[in-house]
């Protein structure tokens, strides 16, 4: 995934990150790690809130990519404390915010996911 179109803090920032699918998904919760610094989660570390493999016994098959996305970035503005969890101060998110696009454009994965259209549109929305 990559999130972007975010605010506040991490207003302009392109953020990569992996979710990773159990076998028995969607009866089982999955993985969830960042790829890019964002001052509020712990880069390739899985993230504990109640919609990952961490709180198994809180999942509900009802769950899909779509309202964990959206779980994710309600939990990206929170204070809400867990494993993998950050609180960088608003100068420094918004300074990673910054510089998440050229780190991005230096991984192949993220321009192999992604690729240049993405970039490109967005560059062109921020212009």
């Amino acid at each position: 995934f990559c999130l972007l179109g975010l605010e506040e803090d991490f207003a302009g920032g392109f953020y990569h990150g992996v979710i990773d699918l159990p076998e028995d998904y969607p009866f089982s919760p999955p993985k969830i790690q960042f790829l890019t610094e964002n001052g509020r989660f712990e880069v390739g570390k899985s993230i504990c809130t109640t919609f990952t493999h961490y709180h198994k016994e809180t999942w509900s098959s009802s769950w899909n990519i779509r309202t964990i996305l959206t779980a994710l970035i309600s939990f990206m503005y929170s204070d809400e404390r867990g494993i993998g969890g950050l609180f960088y101060s608003s100068s420094r998110r918004k300074a990673l915010a910054k510089k998440s696009l050229k780190k991005n454009l230096s991984d192949a994965r993220f321009l192999e996911l992604f690729g240049d259209e993405l970039v490109t549109r967005r560059i062109m929305s921020v212009s």
